[in-house]
């Protein structure tokens, strides 16, 4: 799952327990987004692992989409989770 040269890649993305749910993810990607945008960058992309609900309406919300998802089962044993899915958007 590597971006091209003009990908712009959120690299990671959290939100304390107790202020989910109150936009905050919202705010901090397009506030990524328009860094990006300013950088002269095409594309914004971002990874979750399967089975993040949350992130996946999140990041939806504000225009990402499904691109590319990648499972192993050594990775769930691992991780918990069955693999990767990378979203992107057009900036």
């Amino acid at each position: 799952m590597r971006p091209d040269n003009e990908s712009w890649v959120v690299e990671n993305l959290a939100i304390v327990p107790e202020f989910r749910r109150r936009g905050h993810t919202s705010k901090l990607l397009i506030q990524a987004i328009e860094q990006g945008r300013a950088q002269g960058m095409r594309q914004a992309q971002i990874c979750l692992f399967i089975g993040n609900e949350g992130a996946e309406r999140a990041y939806e919300r504000v225009g990402f989409r499904p691109e590319e998802e990648r499972r192993d089962v050594t990775f769930e044993s691992i991780a918990g989770a069955p693999g990767l899915r990378r979203y992107v958007r057009d900036l």
